[in-house]
């Protein structure tokens, strides 16, 4: 099986890439704008079956292309941060809105995920159950698109160790 993380350098992209490369034997693909992060990461994982594609989620062709031979796609890709999210609507809802509409096409295009049993599953907020914010709606429209795509949507809220938490402050 081949799974393509979208924003796959992040803290949780690197703790599913860890259980995935210890666990399975499926291979990971790590899509990422981030390149720093990504030369870090295949250090800590110079495994064959991990693979890395640089892009950003806001480029359609560059998503369509790396979803190509995925078998299920975990869409972790978002801007996040609440203050920035506040002062850059636009920036996130291209991000977290439009970046997901992208994922979903390509996985449909290339891969067929949906119709062949394959899944997208996005990574969403416990923000988007009753959106406040920028972020909150951001992720709230995101569901909607991947629920009525017929893909699988799981909420990620506060988790101590991933970055950008408030455990660590209170």
């Amino acid at each position: 099986m081949r799974i393509l993380i979208t924003g796959g350098t992040g803290s949780l992209g690197y703790a599913l890439t860890r259980d995935l490369v210890d666990r399975t034997e499926h291979e990971v693909v790590i899509f990422s704008r981030d390149e720093f992060k990504q030369s870090w990461m295949r250090e800590h994982f110079p495994d064959p079956r991990v693979d890395f594609i640089l892009g950003d989620v806001r480029d359609r062709e560059r998503v369509v292309a790396a979803c190509r031979g995925a078998d299920a796609v975990v869409h972790a890709a978002a801007l996040k941060r609440i203050d920035w999210a506040a002062r850059h609507p636009h920036e996130v809802y291209r991000t977290n809105v439009e970046g997901t509409w992208n994922v979903l096409q390509g996985a449909r295009e290339w891969a067929g995920v949906g119709n062949t049993g394959s899944r997208v599953i996005l990574i969403s907020s416990d923000k988007a159950c009753y959106p406040i914010n920028a972020y909150g709606a951001s992720k709230f429209m995101a569901e909607q698109m991947v629920v009525q795509a017929g893909q699988t949507v799981v909420r990620y809220g506060n988790v101590l160790g991933s970055r950008g938490s408030v455990l660590p402050r209170w």
